[in-house]
């Protein structure tokens, strides 16, 4: 009967004086067998009539590396197996090595067995990489009026899981609506594992969706991010392996940062001018003072102003205001890119301009026009405060506190 080899992995325990103790570990991954720490194997060799053993190991592709002083334990009494512990791991942390350990076996009867397993330590963090897969509606840095996509790339040997990944890609996206609240985001249906999937919300509205697994070589793949709901986005992603080892993540291209924070925008910047209409005649007709104040409300100008601190976060309109006197004289000339020549204050996802004053005589025409970071045509009403309807006499009217002359 040949020889019996068993191989049983061990951790070994940190203890005082010479004295060491194991106990057993179990692998992350089953086949090939792989730990995500270093380890020792105990060698069993069941064998009444031992006549010789050998122990090689192989480290990658390096040359095999003979074990000839093992210490075997049971070689003096009457006991059929012997045992011998050997400690052949030595990757560092950030490594990744591939063992190869060999034990052969005779008897005195000539009898042979050898017995072979690869073990992998697997110490090395993944990599990933996020790049930009379309960027066809980009109308600015960190700004789209369409949906955008990403393939979030991963290269990993050994220790990939890729549903995890794909849970952990999902957790890393936050969407948010204009408010800066979290849109709750569920999974349209339970697709399992590397299947294509669809994250929508409440109402059943896609916010995005992950494509099914893709592979690039055989240890590199990932998935495809589409991006298709109104909302302002962060991808923040986090990710470790089988092994406890935790991803580098980085973006693929300097021009491509604004994958991890950016908005998608289709709808039209709502620009609302409310007049203060206390001194109105009649319609266009106003015996005093007509100041009003501009208000925005507008998604994209929501994240600049919670997200791009540095931008000002409303701009791309412009108003004019003309007035020109009795004697059709052009009396004053105004024009403003909003944001700059006047205060703004932001409550509840609307943008108000401070009051601006129209007080002197004359006849007066206003126009207010422009485009958000997305390139989307402002929309703009007119109203009189304290109303919701909309008045005709925004864009010209005339203020008149003379009393008339009669020569």
């Amino acid at each position: 009967t040949a020889p019996k080899i068993t191989y049983t992995y061990v951790k070994e325990n940190k203890t005082d004086n010479e004295n060491k103790t194991y106990e057993e570990k179990k692998p992350k991954i089953s086949e090939p067998k792989t730990f995500e720490t270093n380890v020792a194997v105990k060698i069993q060799v069941k064998e009444v009539n031992l006549e010789n053993t050998t122990v090689k190991v192989q480290k990658d592709n390096n040359a095999e590396v003979n074990y000839d002083n093992l210490t075997w334990k049971g070689v003096d009494n009457t006991s059929d197996t012997r045992t011998a512990d050997l400690n052949f791991a030595s990757t560092d942390k950030g490594e990744r090595n591939q063992y190869t350990i060999t034990t052969n076996v005779t008897d005195k009867a000539g009898n042979q067995q050898k017995h072979e397993e690869i073990v992998i330590i697997d110490r090395k963090s993944p990599e990933i990489t996020l790049t930009a897969d379309n960027n066809d509606n980009k109308k600015a840095p960190h700004y789209y009026d369409g949906e955008r996509s990403i393939f979030v790339k991963i290269v990993e040997q050994d220790s990939l899981d890729k549903g995890a990944f794909r849970e952990a890609i999902v957790k890393g996206i936050s969407v948010k609506d204009i408010t800066d609240s979290v849109i709750t985001g569920t999974k349209r249906t339970d697709a399992e594992g590397t299947q294509a999937v669809s994250i929508v919300d409440k109402n059943n509205k896609v916010l995005y969706t992950i494509s099914e697994w893709k592979e690039v070589d055989e240890k590199t793949g990932g998935y495809t991010v589409t991006f298709k709901a109104d909302a302002m986005y962060t991808v923040d992603l986090s990710y470790s392996d089988l092994c406890g080892n935790t991803a580098n993540v980085q973006v693929s291209d300097k021009e491509d940062e604004d994958i991890t924070s950016f908005v998608i925008d289709s709808q039209l910047p709502a620009v609302n001018v409310t007049y203060n209409d206390d001194n109105r005649v009649q319609e266009h007709y106003y015996k005093g003072n007509r100041d009003f104040t501009i208000s925005v409300k507008n998604l994209s100008y929501t994240y600049t102003h919670l997200y791009r601190k540095n931008e000002n976060p409303v701009s791309g309109i412009e108003w004019t205001k003309t007035v020109t006197d009795v004697d059709n004289n052009l009396s004053q000339t105004t024009t403003d890119s909003t944001g700059t020549g006047i205060k703004w204050t932001y409550k509840d996802t609307v943008f108000t301009s401070e009051v601006i004053t129209n007080d002197k005589d004359g006849i007066y025409e206003f126009a207010i026009t422009g485009k958000n970071k997305c390139e989307k045509e402002i929309s703009v009403t007119y109203q009189a405060k304290g109303s919701d309807e909309t008045i005709n006499d925004g864009t010209s009217f005339v203020i008149d506190r003379q009393a008339p002359v009669i020569e």
